[in-house]
């Protein structure tokens, strides 16, 4: 099917009208496929025409509205990108290739910002981002809603606090509004051509609060240490399944004498790790479950002298403090009916 900008656009309100009634979290699109939507982690296709190549590229157009994202596309290249669509929601957009032809996963967001109460997030966690300074991390698989997390966490300080939130993301997925500081929000690629070169200048900005997207290699994680070491609050995303984990990926992106360094940072800096899964929720939906580590004295010194296998005892024995792992967080949910007994025991198996 050849089609213009105009019947594009209307093929997309179609296929994202129909997502939102079904209440997914994100549609996927495919040569030679109907479009499938995601319902509660499982796929769930439309009933509605295959898309072929012309189809899919007329889709691309409107979808990387174009400039550097089409640029890039039509280099050949994968392609990130974001974009409010009819002032309904918010659209993340990675469009990439297969031995089929083009295809693109969309990742439907919503327009405002959630409250982080409602988000099931530990209140602890809460009131370590009235620090000063620190590093706060949250980790979790692919769709585990880290980034909306993340945002809740932004737009909480954003509206408490009358400071500089500087964020760094790839794309930029939840747009902040007014609040009581100021908030400068850049996208890879567009403003800035990478993480680490946007770290860089980072200080030059004078923020007191540094976010960033996803952290993902040995650059970005030392550059984020080290604004964390010099005063400021930074907020991050990676990655994995658990605080011992995250704790493990950032160590592991440096060798040698650089490994013992780094290690020494981040003892030194950690505020907390938060580690966020979504589970099926009794009755329909999804809820998150959290694991949170602080950064006790203890905590501190397994980091420093790299027994990190010995993380999660101390989240066992740190629920005083405000600790929980994630079996415990599946028991609170089961107790108070959120969640049944047999996605607690597939939590817990994991």
């Amino acid at each position: 099917m050849i089609m213009n900008e105009e019947t594009a656009r209307q093929c997309l309100d179609v296929i994202l009208g129909e997502a939102l009634a079904r209440k997914a979290s994100d549609v996927h699109l495919a040569c030679g496929q109907p479009p499938l939507v995601r319902v509660d982690g499982d796929m769930v296709r439309l009933e509605q025409p295959p898309c072929d190549a012309p189809m899919l590229d007329a889709l691309m157009d409107v979808l990387l509205q174009g400039g550097p994202h089409r640029e890039a596309w039509g280099s050949g290249a994968d392609c990130d990108a974001a974009l409010t669509w009819a002032n309904r929601l918010r659209v993340r957009v990675n469009a990439y290739r297969t031995l089929d032809g083009a295809c693109a996963a969309l990742r439907l967001i919503p327009l405002d910002v959630p409250e982080w109460s409602s988000l099931g997030v530990p209140e602890k966690l809460m009131t370590l981002t009235q620090r000063r300074q620190g590093l706060i991390l949250i980790a979790g698989p692919t769709g585990s809603g880290k980034s909306t997390t993340l945002a809740a966490l932004v737009q909480h300080l954003h509206q408490t606090q009358a400071g500089h939130i500087l964020t760094i993301e790839d794309p930029i997925e939840f747009v902040h509004g007014p609040g009581r500081g100021l908030i400068s929000q850049r996208e890879v690629g567009l403003h800035t051509p990478d993480f680490a070169s946007a770290l860089r200048m980072a200080l030059r900005e004078t923020p007191d609060v540094i976010v960033i997207g996803d952290m993902r290699d040995r650059t970005t994680f030392s550059q984020a240490l080290r604004a964390a070491e010099t005063g400021h609050l930074v907020l991050g995303t990676l990655h994995a399944p658990s605080a011992a984990r995250t704790v493990d990926r950032i160590l592991d992106a440096f060798e040698g004498a650089e490994r013992s360094s780094a290690a020494l940072s981040l003892s030194g800096c950690l505020s907390a790790i938060l580690v966020q899964r979504l589970v099926r929720r009794k009755g329909g939906g999804r809820v998150a479950l959290h694991e949170l580590l602080l950064a006790t004295p203890a905590v501190r010194s397994m980091i420093r002298d790299s027994h990190v296998a010995q993380l999660p005892a101390a989240i066992e024995t740190g629920r005083s403090v405000g600790m929980q792992s994630i079996a415990e967080a599946a028991a609170r949910l089961v107790a108070n009916g959120t969640l049944d007994m047999a996605t607690a025991q597939m939590v817990n198996g994991a």
